[in-house]
């Protein structure tokens, strides 16, 4: 009885034994099991809020850093990105070109080459008269425009083409540029030089008459001209060396051709374009400016004391009146006329989305168009100049040309050189200043 009981109670402890071992392992698995499962969300929903934390914070650094590069351009000038400065459309832009090119251009260089030859002729009549050196700044100044605008009429030939063949005007004119460019920039800028030259020869004459002619823009004016051109052509060249024609497909299946700097002298011409605009644009468009306010300044002297400082006679002196108004005037247009030049250039280096290459290219060659347009207008306005400053340019003028019709402009102007020739005699004892 006992040994049952004792077998008995062994095989009910080794049930509870193991069934508090089973219970044991599930409890644990269980436990284990959602221990894992906790762990599990918590740590994926920690790192979703990293990850969306650690998105917010480079998204915020990315603007800080926008912000930042706008803040501290060189200009300090903040253009959003969505909102463009200027911008123009594909179709506003042939329009406006179509005008440009087509219609105004060929008037303009037509009427201007038409009125540099007159004007180149008056001036060689006058400078028979008077051997002045300003004489032979103001004949190489017309000539030089006469060969831009001729260029000019040359450049108007693809767009009057355009009208018929749009593709094929695209294609001469596109080639045309790789040389033309550089002969516009040349002829422009060699003209400017000698605008700057006639003003500072003009304020010597006006600052120091006695001593003048000793000076090399007197003594050497030829050779200056000539090195001016020189110079140019020289600072020129890596225009063409740098630039290339590309093309396309259109839409159409078309191919069309447009000229871009080979793609490698983007950096070059980049810097190449600063320096020139620097050298071309701002230093003489500051220089003419302080020696126009200079000019004034002496010739308003001069006006109130001419007779007892210059010592020069009646006749000496209205002539000089003359050619420094025109040259005035002449220094006047050029540097109003170069102000949407000066403009653009400033804006592609201030924002180079309106570069040539930029996202604004459009914008760029809208004022290139605009600026050849007023440089056509400037280079054409030389025998304008001449005859609306001037009546003693008038006189001669109607005496070359419209004898026809006005007989008293010659015999007025016989009566002029007679009455300088016989003050220049009258005067020839007393002390006057070297001829300039």
């Amino acid at each position: 009885m006992s040994s049952l009981m004792l077998s008995l109670a062994s095989d009910v402890t080794t049930d509870l034994s193991s069934n508090i071992t089973e219970m044991t392992s599930t409890l644990a698995s269980s436990i284990t099991e959602i221990t894992s499962t906790i762990a599990s969300k918590i740590t994926a929903e920690m790192t979703s809020n990293m990850t969306e934390l650690t998105s917010t914070l480079a998204s915020n650094a990315t603007e800080m850093t926008s912000n930042m590069t706008e803040l501290t351009t060189p200009t300090g000038v903040v253009f959003a990105e969505d909102q463009p400065f200027f911008a123009i459309s594909e179709e506003d832009y042939e329009q406006f070109s179509y005008v440009t090119n087509v219609v105004v251009t060929p008037i303009i260089c037509g009427l201007g080459l038409i009125g540099n030859a007159l004007g180149v002729g008056v001036l060689w009549r006058d400078s028979k008269r008077e051997k002045l050196t300003i004489y032979v700044y103001m004949c190489s100044l017309t000539f030089i425009d006469s060969i831009y605008l001729f260029f000019g009429v040359l450049r108007s030939i693809p767009n009057l083409i355009r009208v018929v063949d749009k593709y094929m005007a695209n294609m001469i004119d596109e080639h045309m540029k790789l040389g033309s460019i550089y002969i516009d920039m040349v002829l422009t800028y060699s003209a400017t030089l000698v605008i700057l030259v006639m003003a500072v020869e003009r304020l010597m004459a006006l600052t120091r008459p006695f001593t003048v002619k000793h000076s090399w823009l007197t003594k050497y004016p030829k050779r200056i001209i000539c090195a001016c051109l020189g110079a140019n052509m020289l600072f020129f060249m890596p225009y063409p060396m740098n630039f290339e024609v590309a093309s396309y497909k259109n839409a159409e299946n078309r191919t069309e051709y447009y000229i871009q700097y080979k793609s490698e002298s983007l950096e070059l011409m980049d810097n190449f374009t600063f320096i020139h605009t620097i050298i071309h644009n701002y230093i003489p468009g500051i220089t003419i400016l302080f020696v126009n306010i200079a000019i004034v300044i002496a010739f308003s002297r001069i006006l109130k004391e001419r007779s007892d400082t210059l010592q020069m006679s009646a006749g000496q002196s209205r002539q000089q009146a003359k050619l420094t108004l025109t040259i005035f005037c002449i220094t006047v247009m050029y540097f109003l006329f170069n102000l949407p030049d000066l403009f653009v250039k400033t804006l592609a280096f201030v924002d180079k989305r309106y570069s040539i290459t930029g996202k604004y290219s459009l914008s760029f060659w809208l004022f290139m168009d605009l600026t050849n347009l007023f440089t056509y207008l400037n280079a054409a306005n030389d025998f304008v100049i001449y005859i609306l400053v001037s009546d003693h340019y008038r006189r001669i003028f109607k005496h070359m040309y419209c004898q026809c019709c006005l007989k008293k402009g010659d015999s007025y102007l016989d009566a002029e050189d007679g009455s300088s020739r016989a003050t220049d005699k009258t005067d020839a004892s007393s002390t006057q200043p070297d001829k300039y």
